[in-house]
C-alpha cells in the first residue's frame, strides 16, 4: 500500500513543474474556461479556477458580464487572465487601431509588438508583447491582447504573473501566448436591440422598467444587500461610451462625494427621478460629465433607496443618456419586497439606526460616567485638603 501511494505520489510529481523554467510547458485543459458570461472560451493549465477580484467586506463582485479574473497557482506562483467587455466595436481597419496604440507605447520608451495569433470566421486576437516588463509591480503584466469577436464587438486581455513566477519571464510569456491561441468566440451574443428592460428592484411582485434604444447594452452586478444596473452603448473601439448606473439598496454613495469632488467643482441642478422631484448633481471628471441624484423606493420598501447616474463624454450624449434615463418607471404591484429575505435580513438603513441609536446611548452612558467620577474626585480632593490643614 505504502509503495503504490509513493509511485503516484512520484508520478505527479513528475507531472507537475516544478520552478518558473517548466512553466512554458504546462498542460493545458481539454475543457475549456467561459469568459465574459461565455463570450468568449480559453483553454488554461489545469487547476484554473475563475476567482473575482478581493474586495471591501460591503462591496460585490464585477459583473460577469463584463470582467472575468481566471486564476492558476502552483506552489507560490501565480497566473492570472483578465478579460474585459470594452463595449466597443472593431470598424473596418481594427489593425491600424492597434499599431496606433504599439507607437504610443513606443512614444513612452518601451516598445510594443503587436501580432495577430488567431483568425477565424472573423474573429482575430491580435497579442501584444510589450518590452521591458516592468517587474516592481505585485501583478507583473506579462502579455496582452485584443480580440475582435466575429460579431464586431472588441474584448481586451490581460496575463498577470506573481514575481516567484516572473523568475523567467520568457517561460511565463510563452506559456500566455499558447493560452490566447486557443481563444474561441461562446455561446453568448451581446444584447443591444431596442427594447424596453425590466431591472430587478427586490420587488415581490413589480420592478422598474427603462426603454433602450438600439445599440444599448444591460448588465447587472450582484452585491450582498445592493443590486447595480448599467447601461452601456456600444461604440467605436477608442471612444468613451455613454453610461447609466442604477443602484437598488439601502446606502447609496454619491460618487461626486466619493470622487473627493469640491464644491466649487459640481452644480445642483433641478429635474425628477421616477416622477418625482430630486435634486440631481452636475460636474466634469477628466473624460467627461457626469449627473447623478438619489431618492427613496418607499413605493416597494421604506429602507430601500434609489441611486441614478450617468456619465458622457459630452453635452449631446449627456443629453441622449438623459432622456433615456426619463422613460424609466415603476411597473407592476408593488404589494411588498423581498428585500431582507434576499439579503439576510434587515440589513438597511434600520441596522444603520439601530447602531447609530446604540452609540448615542453608550456615548451617553460614557459622558454620565465621567462626570460622575469628576465629581467623585473633586469631593475627595476637598476632603483630603481640610484633613491635611
Amino acid at each position: 500500500m505504502l509503495s503504490r501511494s509513493l509511485s503516484t505520489l512520484t508520478v505527479l510529481c513528475l507531472c507537475l513543474p516544478t520552478h518558473a523554467g517548466e512553466l512554458a510547458d504546462l498542460e493545458l485543459a481539454e475543457r475549456p474556461v467561459p469568459l465574459l458570461g461565455d463570450r468568449l472560451r480559453v483553454r488554461m493549465p489545469r487547476d484554473a479556477e475563475i476567482e473575482a477580484r478581493g474586495r471591501s467586506l460591503m462591496g460585490a463582485d464585477e459583473s460577469a458580464e463584463e470582467e472575468t479574473r481566471v486564476v492558476f497557482d502552483l506552489g507560490d506562483m501565480r497566473l492570472v487572465l483578465m478579460a474585459n467587455e470594452t463595449f466597443t466595436t472593431a470598424g473596418e481597419d481594427f489593425e491600424s487601431q492597434v499599431r496606433k496604440l504599439d507607437q504610443e507605447v513606443k512614444e513612452e520608451g518601451r516598445t510594443a509588438r503587436s501580432s495577430l495569433i488567431v483568425e477565424e470566421d472573423g474573429f482575430r486576437v491580435y497579442q501584444t508583447d510589450t518590452d521591458p516588463i516592468d517587474t516592481n509591480d505585485e501583478a507583473i503584466a506579462v502579455v496582452s491582447a485584443w480580440v475582435v469577436h466575429s460579431d464586431g464587438t472588441v474584448q481586451s486581455l490581460f496575463a498577470y504573473a506573481n514575481g516567484p513566477a516572473a523568475k523567467d519571464l520568457e517561460e511565463v510569456r510563452a506559456l500566455f501566448s499558447r493560452v490566447l491561441k486557443t481563444l474561441a468566440p461562446g455561446t453568448k451574443r451581446l444584447d443591444s436591440a431596442a427594447r424596453t428592460c425590466q431591472l430587478d428592484v427586490y420587488s415581490q411582485t413589480g420592478g422598474l422598467a427603462i426603454d433602450l434604444p438600439e445599440n444599448y447594452v444591460a448588465t447587472v452586478q450582484h452585491g450582498p444587500d445592493f443590486l447595480v444596473h448599467r447601461f452601456r452603448k456600444i461604440v467605436p473601439f477608442g471612444e468613451t461610451s455613454p453610461a447609466i448606473g442604477v443602484y437598488v439598496g439601502g446606502h447609496p454613495n454619491y460618487q461626486h462625494k466619493q470622487q473627493g469632488v469640491q464644491g466649487k467643482k459640481w452644480e445642483k441642478v433641478g429635474g425628477t427621478l421616477l416622477g418625482r422631484n430630486a435634486d440631481w448633481f452636475k460636474y466634469a471628471d477628466g473624460d467627461g460629465i457626469s449627473l447623478e441624484a438619489i431618492r427613496p423606493l418607499e413605493e416597494i420598501d421604506d429602507y430601500l433607496m434609489l441611486h441614478a447616474f450617468m456619465h458622457a463624454p459630452n453635452v449631446k450624449q449627456l443629453e441622449e443618456i438623459k432622456k433615456i434615463t426619463r422613460t424609466m418607471r415603476l411597473v407592476g404591484q408593488h404589494n411588498g419586497s423581498d428585500w431582507r429575505r434576499r439579503t439576510g435580513g434587515s440589513s438597511g438603513r434600520r441596522t444603520s439606526q439601530l447602531l447609530l441609536g446604540v452609540g448615542v446611548v453608550l456615548l451617553l452612558a460614557l459622558v454620565i460616567w465621567r462626570a460622575t467620577r469628576s465629581k467623585r474626585n473633586v469631593r475627595k480632593g476637598t476632603s483630603d485638603g481640610i484633613e491635611s490643614q
